[in-house]
């Protein structure tokens, strides 16, 4: 216990160390609280007046720590130091403290494990994020792609989030132009594929596969195997979606 002369009165001063919880499970702001006031004989009064003050005020600081990690611990402080000097001047048995101040310090195995904490909060903040995109893009799949054959094209073109995929894709500006000729509705494309569909929708089955096994064969005439097979498999796997005809009864 030391003394402090303000003018005419001297006011005695108590120090206190404790630790407040931040907003980080396990870590903890080293506090230090040096009130200045007066004693007070007091018949109940047992408590050293620091301790004393301390605990009456604990509660109220404790909230106020848990809001900051302790790598804002500078403004921590201050909204400590901002919460004491609204509750002063207040007494206890022991003693009627009339200023007090408060300093915050971190310890540096604190600090660390804080940045670790920090990054990790970070990290996850971003996944967050890109996942919030690829719903986004889910959305756009599902209400424009699905109604428009070059929204779908051009959404195939969009960089997916590297975060997702540890890739850093970018998208090809020239065939994003030359897909969005491409599968314009005027588009001679576009018209062939819409005539191909009407056409395919008036066979069986049946004629739909053997529309496939043509379309391959004319395919493999021009050195494209490979498209050819991939066509006639695409009507293959059409065929067997169509619902097939009743046969009529035989007379």
């Amino acid at each position: 216990m030391r003394h402090r002369r303000r003018g005419r009165d001297a006011y005695q001063v108590w120090d206190y160390q404790d630790f407040l919880a931040s907003r980080d499970d396990g870590l903890y702001f080293d506090v230090r609280l040096r009130f200045f006031g007066h004693p007070r004989p007091h018949e109940a009064a047992r408590d050293e007046p620091g301790i004393a003050g301390a605990d009456k005020i604990r509660a109220d600081l404790e909230t106020i720590a848990r809001r900051y990690t302790v790598l804002r611990r500078h403004a921590a402080r201050h909204a400590l130091a901002t919460t004491l000097l609204e509750m002063l001047p207040f007494t206890v048995p022991s003693a009627e403290f009339r200023e007090a101040t408060i300093t915050v310090y971190a310890r540096p195995e604190d600090l660390e494990a804080a940045q670790r904490i920090e990054h990790a909060r970070h990290e996850l903040e971003l996944d967050n994020l890109a996942h919030r995109q690829i719903r986004a893009r889910m959305a756009f799949l599902r209400e424009e792609c699905l109604r428009d054959p070059a929204s779908a094209q051009i959404f195939t073109l969009l960089p997916p989030s590297p975060r997702l995929t540890e890739t850093h894709p970018a998208a090809d500006s020239d065939k994003l132009v030359d897909v969005v000729r491409k599968w314009e509705p005027t588009s001679g494309w576009v018209r062939a594929a819409k005539n191909l569909v009407a056409f395919g929708e008036k066979l069986t089955p049946d004629q739909l596969e053997a529309l496939g096994r043509l379309g391959r064969e004319i395919m493999e005439r021009f050195s494209e195997a490979e498209l050819g097979r991939q066509f006639a498999e695409a009507l293959k796997q059409q065929a067997r979606a169509e619902p097939r005809q009743p046969e009529s009864p035989r007379t």
